[in-house]
């Protein structure tokens, strides 16, 4: 199966249990699910491309709320990068699952701190590695569906070896349950 294929499949199968769980959980005592993406990644994708050279960073995040302080977290980047000069091209997939906590008790909107682990694929060399992120933040919901939000943290990745990144996040989303 083709590497197009696997992301889209993954994808579908992303968004289909989103879709299931909103229909299926409206008692929650602040029902929603939110779907965003980052628009920091977005940013970095535009600025490194080149003549020669392009990365494209495809974020998509959710957060379902799980309570009033308590939300499962999951996450798929898609990475892709081609230097034409060279000939080399590459693209990973890393998928993370976890919690978040909102410390207040509003659930989606306001503060939220999550830990996220993970596993990162790479299609061109087959290598499997692992992966967590913490982050921390502030998130808005406007008219109760847009979504707006700043966090900052950290990833640390193991694929034969080790890598810490600071992580930005600027997101906006959706968010999909009822009122």
């Amino acid at each position: 199966m083709g590497r197009k294929k696997c992301v889209l499949i993954l994808l579908a199968l992303y968004v289909l249990s989103i879709d299931s769980f909103c229909q299926g959980k409206a008692e929650a005592p602040k029902p929603g699910v939110i779907v965003e993406t980052n628009l920091a990644y977005w940013a970095l994708s535009a600025i490194s491309h080149s003549e020669s050279n392009l990365l494209a960073i495809i974020p998509l995040y959710s957060q379902i709320c799980l309570s009033d302080d308590l939300s499962l977290d999951a996450s798929v980047v898609y990475i892709f990068n081609r230097n034409s000069k060279t000939a080399n091209s590459g693209s990973m997939l890393l998928t993370e699952i976890g919690m978040s906590f909102h410390p207040f008790g509003n659930g989606l909107p306001g503060w939220t701190m999550g830990i996220l682990p993970g596993i990162l694929y790479s299609f061109d060399s087959n290598i499997v590695g692992l992966a967590i992120s913490a982050n921390a933040g502030y998130q808005w919901i406007i008219d109760e569906r847009i979504v707006v939000g700043a966090l900052i943290g950290g990833r640390y990745i193991y694929v034969g070896g080790t890598l810490a990144l600071p992580d930005l996040a600027i997101n906006v989303g959706w968010r999909f349950g009822e009122n």
